[in-house]
């Protein structure tokens, strides 16, 4: 950054991206040094019913420019979404492991009308009984989540072949495998499942629990976090440059 043209702020020039996708950014001078940090967050995948100007470029990737202010250098974003897990993509039709009564999905049976169960082995009631209804999380909701027999007016969750996989819950609406893996783990193996969301140990946070809030392996030999070079995320240092290194000690360009 020239020491004559300070910069003061950030401006941004934005092509059609998609709606619920937002960007925001900051940045901090050491020096002559100029570090930018960008942020993109998808809230949700673009629909139809989308405004026109937004989606009028509908064809991915979606480019963003970040432009410093009075600089004609600038950076280039390209956006891309995921928008579905891709086992969803693979649709087992009667699938065997469904007893032939429902789609294979993501490893789960998804029954067809009638039928109900892991493996869709059971035939439903064609009338429920009255007390089903105190089985239900709402009135059009499925008895026991389908994941559960209703008797007495009160949920039956159904075992897992997993011993250690369960359903909980009322309406056995929760399980404690159903959440965030990391590392092959789930909830990074420094957490529990609870309803779908990871509940992280201490010193642990993130959604998957994936990111250790502990600095000692950022600290260089002068005992300074990533020797005031950098910042320190998830026990990694994130350098500025041209500082490199695993505390941000070196500088091969200096």
């Amino acid at each position: 950054m020239p020491t004559d043209q300070p910069i003061t702020e950030l401006t941004m020039d934005t092509s059609p991206v998609p709606s619920g996708v937002n960007i925001t950014f900051s940045s901090t001078v050491n020096g002559n040094l100029l570090a930018v940090q960008v942020n993109v967050e998808a809230a949700r995948c673009p629909s139809e019913n989308d405004n026109s100007n937004q989606m009028q470029n509908r064809t991915e990737p979606w480019s963003v420019n970040i432009t410093p202010s009075g600089f004609s250098q600038s950076l280039k974003l390209e956006i891309t979404l995921e928008c579905q897990c891709g086992c969803m993509r693979s649709r087992e039709e009667k699938s065997l492991s469904c007893s032939g009564r429902g789609a294979l999905v993501c490893g789960q049976c998804e029954c067809y009308k009638s039928y109900v169960g892991q493996q869709c082995q059971t035939e439903a009631e064609p009338v429920s009984s009255p007390k089903d209804e105190f089985c239900r999380s709402s009135p059009n909701a499925p008895v026991c989540s389908d994941r559960g027999k209703c008797v007495d007016g009160s949920c039956e969750c159904d075992n897992r072949v997993n011993p250690k996989e369960r359903y909980s819950g009322r309406y056995c609406e929760c399980s404690n495998f159903d959440c965030q893996y990391h590392n092959n783990s789930i909830c990074g193996g420094h957490g529990r499942c609870e309803c779908g969301n990871c509940v992280c140990d201490d010193d642990w946070t993130g959604e998957d629990c994936g990111c250790s809030m502990e600095t000692a392996s950022c600290r260089g030999s002068h005992g300074y976090l990533c020797n005031e070079r950098g910042f320190c995320q998830c026990g990694v240092c994130i350098c500025w440059p041209p500082y490199v290194g695993p505390t941000c000690e070196r500088c091969p360009f200096c």
